[in-house]
């Protein structure tokens, strides 16, 4: 299928948190400078649990609800394949 299209406007209408917690925003900062790390040492690296930490917090930051949380892992569980950065479905 077509992949949609973004466009500035969009981005621009995008709810960002007005506020972002330090905590969270170092916890981000410091799982994706590992995967990065890790990746670039060898491009097979497993990072899935990064990946899982730097989901969690976005979640948080955006202050979303465990059902909320669900329904986006559910959804992006069934176009996982097209995330090169995931090595499994865990």
């Amino acid at each position: 299928g077509a992949f949609p299209k973004i466009l500035v406007t969009d981005i621009k209408r995008f709810p960002l948190p007005a506020l972002i917690d330090s905590t969270l925003e170092e916890d981000i900062s410091t799982h994706s400078a590992e995967a990065v790390a890790r990746r670039v040492n060898d491009s097979s690296a497993d990072i899935d649990d990064l990946l899982r930490k730097i989901d969690k917090a976005v979640y948080k930051m955006f202050g979303l609800s465990d059902e909320e949380e669900k329904m986006i892992r559910d959804q992006l569980s069934e176009i996982e394949g097209l995330n090169p950065l995931r090595t499994s479905t865990a």
